[in-house]
């Protein structure tokens, strides 16, 4: 395995889902996912927030409290750590 590396990702506007697909961010063949969590948040209008992945993919998940508005205040971001495999 290669150095650990990462990127970022923001969630905004009121998303209850939302997939983090490694492929749309790192180009190398070998890429994995080794550990992703939220980094920044204003959780204005969020309840039950949730990240979990696989080799390839985060998932974000959170419910929308009905009672607020969820504005673009309300942002996470993600960040993504990820290693190049070996050939």
């Amino acid at each position: 395995f290669s150095d650990v590396s990462y990127f970022d990702v923001t969630i905004t506007n009121g998303v209850s889902s939302f997939p983090i697909r490694l492929t749309d961010y790192v180009k190398e063949e070998n890429a994995i996912i080794i550990g992703a969590g939220a980094i920044s948040r204003d959780y204005k209008g969020w309840t039950g927030f949730n990240i979990s992945y696989t080799n390839d993919t985060v998932t974000v998940t959170c419910g929308l409290d009905g009672s607020r508005v969820v504005n673009s205040d309300g942002n996470w971001k993600i960040r993504v750590w990820y290693q190049i495999a070996s050939k």
